[in-house]
């Protein structure tokens, strides 16, 4: 499987959940000074539940992670976004070791880690850094 699928390249152009999110409630920044990429989690905490909003700027693989996240993970409450985020981790684990992932899985989309592993940081951005945001409404 390539590094940049087709689904990777289509995601990283018409990114799902990228914008700003005025009455944001809680904010995050992260980046990869290696590589350039930037991820910045913003999130509103309300009566009404979570909701989740990003600004990506980097590589193919991260925007696309981002847009990934935010359609698999908007809506859903604390509680069971860090349940996605681990299985996501686990999951990007598997590819490494050279597993296939079933259909439904996230992750999926991003096989072609397993020929370019030093490439993970650059999934796993907008995932940590989501992960980390959540900590702050606790």
């Amino acid at each position: 499987m390539r590094l940049y699928s087709a689904e990777i390249l289509e995601h990283s152009k018409q990114q799902c959940g990228e914008g700003n999110l005025t009455d944001a409630t809680h904010e995050l920044l992260q980046h990869n000074p290696i590589c350039g990429d930037r991820v910045r989690w913003q999130l509103k905490c309300d009566s009404q539940g979570l909701r989740i909003h990003h600004q990506s700027k980097g590589c193919a693989l991260c925007k696309a992670s981002a847009s990934i996240l935010y359609q698999h993970l908007n809506g859903l409450d604390a509680v069971q976004m860090n349940e996605q985020i681990q299985q996501f981790r686990q999951d990007l684990e598997q590819i490494l070791q050279g597993k296939t992932l079933l259909e439904e899985h996230p992750a999926r989309v991003f096989m072609g880690l397993s020929s370019s592993p030093s490439r993970k940081i650059c999934v796993w951005l907008p995932w940590d850094t989501l992960s980390k945001l959540l900590l702050q409404i606790h």
